[in-house]
């Protein structure tokens, strides 16, 4: 990871240090064996844009949206914010 915001150092548990450099699926241990793990992994091996959205296992009744955009050097950057399925708007957290 070559940066994280500070809903990701929430969601991670960690301090920022600790995820600058780690690796995403070791920085996200439950993320890498889910549904979306798989799919974010599919989008980075692909190295082109894509966003899906997913039903959020820690939020009820909001969704999660992953964002995957290549940058330049091969690398891809990763984005996912949290939204409110009733309203359709985004919450105050993005993560990635």
């Amino acid at each position: 990871m070559l940066a994280a915001n500070d809903a990701a150092v929430r969601f991670a548990g960690k301090a920022r240090h600790e995820l600058l450099g780690a690796n995403l699926w070791r920085a996200f241990p439950v993320l890498a064996c889910s549904e979306k793990g798989q799919w974010l992994r599919r989008a980075m091996r692909l190295g082109h844009g894509a966003m899906q959205r997913f039903a959020s296992s820690s939020r009820p009744g909001w969704y999660v949206v992953f964002t995957v955009a290549p940058v330049p050097g091969g690398a891809v950057e990763v984005v996912w914010s949290y939204h409110d399925s009733q309203a359709g708007r985004p919450s105050a957290e993005r993560v990635g």
